[in-house]
């Protein structure tokens, strides 16, 4: 089975859990502390803020497109995140 690209995610939880649990296959190699970079996602829908873990790994650009740190996300509505750096 393939895993999906593109995931829908509720309010009220950290995104990385919620993926692990749905095996999507989000590489998280520092274990999901923000300290490697590796886990971006792209907010296709909803408002996710910036942090600073954010700040450190990724570009003004990439920020502005919406990339995020997918093991910093708490999700506070509904989001939908494409997943960028998969484990295929």
């Amino acid at each position: 089975m393939e895993r999906p690209r593109t995931v829908k995610c509720p309010a009220g939880v950290r995104l990385v859990e919620y993926l692990r649990k749905k095996e999507c296959g989000l590489r998280t190699p520092c274990g999901g502390h923000g300290s490697c970079g590796k886990c971006r996602v792209k907010v296709m829908k909803g408002d996710v803020p910036v942090n600073g873990a954010d700040r450190i790994h990724l570009s003004e650009k990439q920020l502005a497109e919406g990339i995020r740190l997918g093991c910093q996300i708490f999700t506070t509505e509904d989001i939908i995140v494409e997943l960028i750096d998969r484990v295929s």
